[in-house]
């Protein structure tokens, strides 16, 4: 995977240069900008050449390696929670509806449902009063996401909705390859 995406927001960031003027000055959609900042489509070197050139930014390796390094030290220390999926579990175990919950703790469904799947960080607030309406403590929480028996019971869709959210296209497209591998082997 390159960097050329990470590199373009920095751009954009450190210029004050939105979306919309950045796509008009290159010559590309905003959605095909969109996709280059999140890492969904890759860049050639050519390409980020070019779109340096068109956005009169000079080429500067050593302080886009550091702008990377940067990026990629915040993305590892942030955890793909899968707390959602547990959240979600235990709702569903309790035989509660998404507007059920969310009239008794006064959220929106909406909100709930970004929880659950993963589209918003669960607050240790937030996750100790769903626990208390399911009936559970924080230490059963801590069982159902370890190793522990009760983590299985957990079903791997729920999970594999959170991490496929959190993957570039590239990364799914391999993902359903070696999966439909495996459905061609068996």
């Amino acid at each position: 995977m390159n960097n050329y995406g990470v590199i373009l927001v920095n751009i954009m960031k450190r210029n004050a240069l939105g979306y919309r003027e950045v796509s008009k000055k290159i010559g590309r959609s905003l959605g095909w900008l969109n996709c280059v900042a999140s890492g969904k489509r890759e860049l050639s070197q050519e390409e980020f050449q070019e779109i340096l050139k068109q956005l009169n930014i000079k080429n500067d390796p050593k302080r886009f390696a550091s702008w990377v390094a940067t990026t990629q030290r915040l993305t590892q220390n942030r955890v793909t929670s899968l707390d959602g999926a547990i959240l979600k579990f235990l709702r569903q175990k309790k035989g509660l509806r998404l507007e059920q919950v969310a009239l008794k703790i006064n959220i929106s469904v909406s909100y709930l449902s970004k929880l659950e799947n993963g589209q918003k960080s669960v607050s240790k607030s937030m996750r100790e009063r769903l626990l208390n309406l399911y009936g559970y403590s924080s230490s059963s929480f801590k069982n159902f996401s370890s190793k522990d028996k009760r983590a299985e019971s957990v079903p791997v869709q729920f999970k594999l909705n959170i991490l496929l959210q959190k993957m570039t296209q590239k990364q799914v497209t391999l993902l359903f390859q070696y999966a439909n591998q495996i459905i061609q082997e068996n």
